[in-house]
Formats: C-alpha cells, sequence, structure tokens
C-alpha cells in the first residue's frame, strides 16, 4: 500500500507543477525581443553560436581525462598482484592522458 500511495506521489507533484507552470507562462511568440539575442547591449554581429560546437572539444577531452583517470584508480587497486612496476604505469597513464588532452585542445583551438 505504502508503494502505491509512493508511486501515485511521485507522478501527482511533478504533473501539477509541470501543469501549472503551463498555466501560468506566457504564451510564445508574443514578444519579439525576447527571440533577439542579447549581448551586454551590443549589436549582435554574425549569428548564433551553437553550444554544442563551441563545448564539445572540451567535453570530449574532460571525459577522455575522466575514463583515464577512473582507470588508473581501478588499475591502482588491483595492479599489484598483476604488474611488478603498478606504480610505474599508474603514474605514467595519466600523464600521458594529459598530454594527449593537450594536443586534442590544441586541435580544437586551431579548427
Amino acid at each position: 500500500m505504502e508503494v502505491l500511495v509512493f508511486a501515485l506521489v511521485s507522478l501527482a507533484v511533478p504533473g501539477a507543477m509541470l501543469a501549472f507552470s503551463w498555466l501560468v507562462r506566457p504564451k510564445p511568440g508574443t514578444n519579439e525581443v525576447q527571440a533577439e539575442s542579447y549581448e551586454s547591449a551590443e549589436q549582435t554581429v554574425g549569428g548564433h553560436v551553437s553550444v554544442m560546437e563551441e563545448y564539445m572539444p572540451y567535453f570530449s577531452v574532460f571525459l577522455m581525462f575522466e575514463v583515464v583517470i577512473i582507470a588508473v584508480l581501478l588499475w591502482a587497486a588491483t595492479a599489484r598482484s598483476v604488474l611488478p612496476l603498478p606504480g610505474f604505469f599508474v603514474a605514467v597513464l595519466p600523464i600521458a592522458a594529459l598530454f594527449a588532452s593537450w594536443i586534442a585542445l590544441g586541435m580544437a583551438h586551431r579548427r
């Protein structure tokens, strides 16, 4: 019974919030000024910039480095029984990932 009440409340609360926000929101297309871009009261130069194109190189570099660090942490926990010099490999892999990230970031800036 408690699970049913929890399920109903977990569906009813967000549903009520969405319904209320739909009722009180301004209608789309009523204000043309809101559709224009605003850059510190300056006239807009050029078109809109895609966020995905602007930040995707940084995200991909961060993701690659993050995956390498997670692999290093997992490797560090189990490498003692597998490798003769686990500390060397654990230290070299993040440094190699840092250089690879640096190269990828340089390539992203050159495009």
